[in-house]
């Protein structure tokens, strides 16, 4: 899978990152999201989660945009944290802007770096 999921390196407690590299299909992001649900990645402890796409081809289409949150919204371990997403160009960042606008109940926001996605994230 190109989705490469680890603990943020100075906060493993309270970060997860994911890296997605080469090109990502809708199937690639389901079943990313499916497996952190499944192995209760996320605990009492996860404030958020950080997607970097700056080294992805994202091959995502507006209805599965909108099947991935309504996909989302299922998960209360997912309503209850940040979702952050560092994107590079406007092909990459159009969906995090949209989730941040219309997704009421998943906090989601996009971001240019890293560094700002984790300052966000650590915010109250």
């Amino acid at each position: 899978m190109p989705i490469l999921s680890n603990t943020h390196n100075r906060h493993p407690e309270t970060i997860l990152f994911r890296q997605f590299e080469g090109e990502i299909q809708k199937e690639d992001i389901f079943e990313s999201w499916k497996q952190i649900i499944n192995n209760k990645t996320l605990n009492k402890n996860t404030k958020g989660i950080i997607n970097n796409l700056n080294s992805c081809d994202f091959m995502l289409n507006m209805d599965d945009f909108n099947f991935l949150m309504k996909f989302l919204n299922k998960y209360e371990s997912i309503k209850k944290i940040k979702i952050a997403v560092v994107a590079d160009c406007p092909k990459k960042i159009i969906f995090p802007m949209l989730g941040e606008k219309q997704e009421k109940e998943l906090n989601i926001k996009p971001f240019s770096s890293n560094e700002a996605a984790v300052e966000w994230i650590l915010s109250n």
